[in-house]
């Protein structure tokens, strides 16, 4: 895998120290040997580009799970991140439009604590390179290991990544004010670095040379692997970041510990020189052999419809009116009318090419279904299969035992009973 596309959305940088009207003042270069030069205004992209992306990012629905600048929340029915807190707070949800009322919210809050989290993207110019936020949209890939869920792969084209790349880093700014600030690798700098790394406990949240241990609440989840900070930033704003994170994002939860700016120079050496061994790679679960025993539609859809699949293939009755973007429609796909909410649903099939298909047709000779499961499997070991999208779309796969569950009741011809 490409070590440009290990990366998402998190706690963002800007260029040179500001004021409180967000202009930029000038720095200094220091000892350390950097060069700092800011991005005429004529390297951002053309007003209609802009534009596009701005189309775009309601047509992949972006706010269903992010807070974008100028772009209004959905209402609560498709605000996924939305409903979740909602849930967590123990507050009823009513969707009055669909005569449905959620009265026990706590309950369902504590199954989907783990699904709350997502980066605020109102804050993101100009933080990010350009070129890792578009590769990123366009082939993402998890970054942050406290969270089960990632970013999904939609249906985006390298010139639709970019388009929703220049309206995000570009939408709030005239033009790109992020600068050149490059530091020189310095092996004392290095070495200091990685002393106040582990003064500081910096791994209490974030992954880098060792996996970080359990965060201590629940927005600590958002923590990235810094192993990847050398292709999303900037070294001046990595500086300033580590320095002053208020000064960037004011809300932030990252602490500022009273560094001084040769101590945040020194960490920021660290982050971006330190050698590191390759990542390793993760194994997929094996394909467990089919059981022996009879299998029932109950006891699969148990296990794994109704737990995994049924919140977005599912009767427009029960996701609130609009059936989930696996049925109806939604980020950008066309409805598949894939319904797994029930015995008739699962095995009426789906939406292919405008014709009505078995959801079991053979797929390089394994049924779509089991292939699509299996390939959320190969996705979060780093392998992807361009012809079939891993499901669950962007959440956890499901494990060993539940995919051969399913594959013995497909085998043995999906009987109801």
């Amino acid at each position: 895998m490409k070590l440009r596309q290990l990366t998402a959305f998190l706690f963002l940088f800007g260029c040179a120290p500001c004021d409180s009207t967000g202009e930029v003042e000038p720095v200094e270069p220091s000892s350390a040997g950097a060069v700092l030069s800011l991005l005429p205004a004529e390297n951002a992209p053309a007003a209609s580009e802009v534009e596009r992306g701005r189309a775009l990012i309601t047509r992949y629905e972006c706010n269903r799970c992010h807070q974008i600048a100028n772009v209004e929340p959905p209402p609560l029915e498709r605000n996924c991140m939305g409903c979740h807190r909602a849930a967590i707070d123990g507050e009823p949800i009513e969707f009055a439009e669909f005569g449905i009322e959620i009265e026990n919210a706590s309950e369902a809050g504590a199954r989907i604590d783990h699904l709350l989290a997502t980066p605020n993207l109102v804050q993101m110019a100009p933080r990010f390179r350009f070129e890792w936020l578009r590769d990123f949209l366009a082939e993402p890939a998890d970054l942050r290991p406290h969270l089960s869920a990632s970013m999904p792969r939609l249906g985006l084209t390298e010139s639709d990544a970019a388009a929703i790349a220049s309206a995000l880093l570009f939408d709030s700014v005239q033009g790109d004010r992020g600068d050149r600030f490059e530091l020189r690798r310095d092996a004392a700098g290095i070495a200091s670095g990685e002393a106040l790394f582990e003064q500081y406990r910096c791994g209490r949240c974030h992954a880098f040379a060792e996996p970080a241990s359990e965060p201590e609440n629940r927005l600590a989840r958002l923590a990235p692997d810094l192993r990847w900070t050398r292709e999303r930033y900037r070294h001046g704003t990595l500086i300033r970041w580590i320095q002053r994170p208020e000064s960037i994002v004011p809300n932030t939860q990252m602490p500022n510990h009273g560094l001084t700016e040769e101590q945040s120079r020194q960490l920021a050496q660290y982050i971006l020189f330190a050698e590191l061994s390759p990542p390793v790679a993760a194994e997929p679960p094996p394909l467990l052999e089919l059981l022996e025993r009879p299998v029932s539609y109950s006891e699969v859809s148990e296990a794994v419809f109704s737990d995994t699949c049924r919140h977005c293939h599912s009767d427009p009755a029960f996701a609130f009116g609009e059936g989930g973007p696996g049925n109806t429609g939604g980020f950008g796909f066309e409805p598949r009318r894939l319904d797994l909410s029930s015995y008739e649903g699962v095995q009426s099939g789906l939406l292919i090419d405008g014709r009505r298909a078995s959801a079991f047709r053979d797929v390089d000779g394994m049924p779509l279904l089991i292939r699509a499961l299996r390939a959320r499997q190969l996705e979060e070991a780093g392998q992807f299969d361009p012809n079939v999208r891993g499901m669950p779309l962007g959440h956890p796969a499901v494990n060993a035992e539940r995919l051969q569950l399913v594959r013995t009741w497909v085998a043995q011809g999906r009987p109801r009973e």
